[in-house]
């Protein structure tokens, strides 16, 4: 039996500095938003859904593999922002400002 396959799409965004992250989710052109607090709850209400009707666990992901692959993208993407920021900063310290010709 054919399994079928639904692509979503996730993101996160933050209007400003100072207001809340939200992930987003996309879905067969349905987009919803949540607080990125709110989001290990919603995970834990719909496995808890998915399970007491009927849904086969044995097709839930290892949630264990997941954090930790998800916390090894975190620290690489971090890791390049750092360096990029630094070398940005070292190509602003070495710009020789306009010689002023009399």
């Amino acid at each position: 039996m054919a399994q079928n396959t639904t692509q979503i799409k996730c993101w996160w965004k933050q209007t400003s500095t100072n207001s809340p992250k939200f992930v987003c989710i996309k879905c067969k052109n349905f987009t919803v938003d949540f607080e990125i607090e709110e989001v290990p709850t919603i995970v834990q209400k719909l496995i808890n859904f998915y399970m007491s009707t009927g849904g086969d666990g044995r097709l839930l992901p290892d949630f264990t593999t997941v954090i930790q692959q998800s916390g090894k993208r975190y620290k690489d993407g971090l890791k390049k922002r750092t360096q990029n920021l630094l070398t940005k900063k070292k190509l602003e310290d070495v710009q020789v400002p306009n010689a002023v010709t009399k």
